[in-house]
């Protein structure tokens, strides 16, 4: 589906996870100009959580009553009804996010795939990547699964091997 913004907005970021949808399909939430947007699915007009500072990589909680966020260095969470962000852990940005039914948030970096409990704690590997110089690795993260796709060039660089794993 299409969304379009207020002719005051710009999306921000557009190469990460800019937009999220409710698991219950009422609310959006997106990243435009820098900040935090919520509205209902069926509204125009948004309400911009003002205490969340340049986000990135936004996601629902199973529930829909909080959005996950990468802003500051660190994993975050924020009341869908607004309030001060309540940071999970520190991280580097990640290229996903997922918040699971039984309240783990399962996220992407450069190296590895995380996982941490929404209340925060320690982060823990689960899938770490190869590091072989000819291939790059590329998680993506959809619901409760995720998937790894594996890009290799060849030593010659005649070809491009891709191949997905689920996880």
């Amino acid at each position: 589906f299409n969304v379009a913004l207020s002719p005051s907005l710009a999306w921000t970021r557009v190469t990460h996870h800019t937009m999220a949808v409710s698991p219950d399909g009422s609310h959006l939430a997106y990243i435009a100009n820098s900040q935090l947007h919520v509205r209902a699915i069926d509204q125009f007009e948004s309400t911009v959580i003002a205490s969340v500072r340049d986000p990135f990589e936004v996601f629902f909680s199973p529930d829909g009553k909080w959005l996950g966020f990468y802003s500051d260095g660190k994993l975050q969470k924020v009341a869908l009804s607004g309030g001060s962000p309540v940071p999970i852990a520190p991280s580097a940005a990640p290229s996903g996010a997922h918040w699971t039914e039984d309240d783990w948030i399962v996220y992407a970096l450069p190296t590895n795939i995380m996982r941490i409990r929404a209340g925060g704690g320690t982060a823990e590997e689960i899938v770490r990547f190869a590091h072989d110089p000819r291939t790059q690795q590329v998680a993506m993260i959809e619901g409760d699964r995720f998937e790894v796709l594996d890009i290799t060039t060849s030593p010659s660089s005649e070809y491009v091997g891709l191949r997905f794993r689920e996880m």
